[in-house]
């Protein structure tokens, strides 16, 4: 078995030696299809799986997610909205971006580069309870869509957990620019709306 996901790396642990970390105290790697073991009983028990249903070791949410929606090929892609957002594109191995997360695919051979917001759902999901409550999202949506695009001249930076892809700076913080008294609710959350579809633009 490979001591790593990257056959590319060949185990190299220096980067643990670095940081000073003994590398015995650690899990081994293990391929995202490798079974690692099986349900026992008191699991078998609690979630009505058969005892011995096999266990594999898994990958990273968005890396699974890819796989279960079909990014099985150079060029696939996958644009996906939850607290976060990502974009997400599967390639043959290329060169690493440092615009851009990289992942090693489930399946060998590929790799997944991936574009991500930290906010977009989140983002939403923080406006609607803490300045629009008790109104539904399904309402804020159509109030927005009243709101001609542009948002009456508001400008969102959805920067409210700081940001990921492509300047990495958890220091950056969410901006409303333009606002003025005459704007309303719906102003803003439109804003927030074109801010998240810029980002992924």
């Amino acid at each position: 078995m490979d001591s790593t996901i990257s056959a590319s790396t060949a185990g190299n642990t220096s980067y643990l030696e670095h940081a000073g970390i003994d590398a015995a105290i650690l899990p081994p790697v293990r391929q995202p299809t490798e079974i690692v073991g099986g349900i026992n009983e008191a699991v078998a028990a609690q979630t009505g799986l058969r005892v011995g249903t096999p266990v594999v070791a898994g990958s990273a949410d968005h890396v699974a997610a890819g796989l279960a929606s079909g990014l099985v090929q150079n060029g696939d892609v996958l644009l996906k909205f939850g607290g976060a957002g990502d974009l997400l594109y599967c390639a043959d191995l290329p060169e690493p971006d440092p615009h851009f997360y990289f992942d090693y695919h489930d399946i060998p051979g590929l790799t997944l580069i991936s574009g991500c917001m930290a906010t977009s759902g989140s983002l939403v999901k923080w406006f609607a309870h803490e300045l629009a409550a008790g109104v539904s999202l399904a309402d804020l949506d159509a109030e927005a869509e009243q709101v001609p695009p542009g948002a009456g001249g508001i400008i969102a930076l959805p920067y409210f957990l700081g940001e990921k892809t492509p300047i990495f700076d958890p220091s950056a913080r969410g901006v409303f620019a333009g606002v003025m008294l005459h704007h309303t609710r719906a102003h803003l959350y439109r804003a927030i709306l074109e801010s998240v579809c810029y980002g992924f633009a």
